[in-house]
């Protein structure tokens, strides 16, 4: 959001002092040695590797640290409260879109609004020099030719990938207005990262039943050409999404430019491929610095960051049903196009969509034993 960008460290730190608040009242609880001891191995794991030796070759990273904690004490939460945090989220989400489509929507395609928030230097707080418009309910780059839908979000990419996530973990529940809500506002992002994360979803989730199969291809040839009719003569529409799945290797190399390429082919022979160059090299190499790839994430951690991040995901599993597993494989290819699997905000809101799909499974069981 655009109003914490330059506060990061201290929305984490806050965010770290309120766990902590929620967690004392439950340290004196059977189940808290019990669910520590269940999560410390792979958690121990990520922070010798993420915390220690990673800091040591590039620095402290506050939100590694973070991420490390929810790894640690999330099972002293309950399965309700998560569930129940991934409800709050949603309505959050659906509330925050809808305050800022509708202006939007105006801005775009009526009337142009006063800039009542000045200007954003980009550069400042994501290492881009571009010029952000702030219009405080949402924000465009400025002179920028493909009109997207940010609302406060840094970018459409990161809103259509938070959207395709959170309908993930709610079934794509049309009968939910919030779902709807949160529906309309990622399409309007023209993130091809949603498009494809929502297209594979829907039929993951639906994979197991043919007639299930058939309502999902259904519904998804009625929305594919309401959406088309909508924005057929729209130019970020026919850059960002036709062009891009009529060409997908042209928009996989549009990520991430040639010098990227060629740093990340010389990076796969040298040592440090297995534990990471660290932040500095990024940092002190501003070319790589186009688009969003995993590459990043190799550079910075190393195969074994990979590894070690994959197989935390894995743990965090309730069971290896196709629900469960099509989840991982939903983040995993955000993943190869976002880098931040490490971001506690994905680790926090994985967890709380394995536990609102673990519930979805025990209602199905019982329905059918009844």
């Amino acid at each position: 959001m655009w109003f914490l960008w330059n506060v990061r460290f201290l929305v984490v730190i806050g965010l770290l002092g309120l766990l902590i608040l929620l967690l004392l009242p439950r340290l004196h609880d059977d189940k808290f040695i019990t669910g520590v001891a269940r999560s410390s191995p792979l958690s121990i794991l990520f922070f010798l590797y993420f915390g220690i030796l990673s800091a040591f070759i590039g620095g402290v990273q506050t939100y590694l640290i973070a991420s490390f904690l929810i790894l640690l004490f999330h099972r002293l939460f309950t399965e309700t409260e998560k569930i129940r945090a991934l409800e709050i989220l949603s309505n959050l989400l659906a509330g925050i879109i809808l305050m800022s489509l509708v202006p939007w929507l105006v801005h775009t395609f009526i009337y142009k609004l006063p800039m009542w928030g000045g200007y954003i230097q980009y550069y400042d707080t994501k290492g881009m020099d571009s010029v952000i418009e702030n219009y405080l309910l949402f924000i465009q780059v400025q002179h920028d030719f493909l009109i997207r839908f940010y609302s406060i979000f840094d970018e459409p990419g990161t809103l259509g990938t938070l959207c395709a996530f959170v309908l993930y973990g709610n079934r794509y529940d049309f009968r939910r207005k919030t779902n709807i809500i949160i529906l309309v506002g990622a399409i309007t992002t023209f993130s091809m990262a949603f498009y494809a994360l929502f297209l594979l979803g829907i039929f993951l989730q639906n994979l197991t039943q043919i007639r299930r199969i058939v309502i999902a291809l259904t519904s998804l040839v009625v929305l594919t050409i309401i959406v088309y009719a909508l924005f057929k003569d729209n130019e970020t529409f026919q850059t960002t999404i036709i062009n891009r799945f009529t060409d997908v290797d042209s928009s996989v190399e549009s990520r991430e430019s040639g010098y990227l390429d060629e740093f990340y082919k010389g990076f796969l022979q040298k040592p440090e491929r297995i534990y990471g160059a660290g932040r500095g090299v990024m940092t002190d190499n501003p070319l790589l610095f186009k688009g969003q790839t995993y590459k990043f994430f190799v550079i910075e951690f190393g195969l074994a960051g990979v590894a070690i991040l994959l197989m935390c995901y894995t743990f965090l599993l309730k069971k290896f049903d196709l629900m469960q597993v099509g989840c991982l494989v939903v983040f995993l290819l955000s993943f190869m196009q976002r880098p931040f699997a490490a971001q506690p905000w994905q680790i926090l809101l994985f967890i709380m969509i394995i536990a609102e799909l673990e519930r979805r499974r025990f209602k199905q069981r019982d329905d059918l034993i009844v």
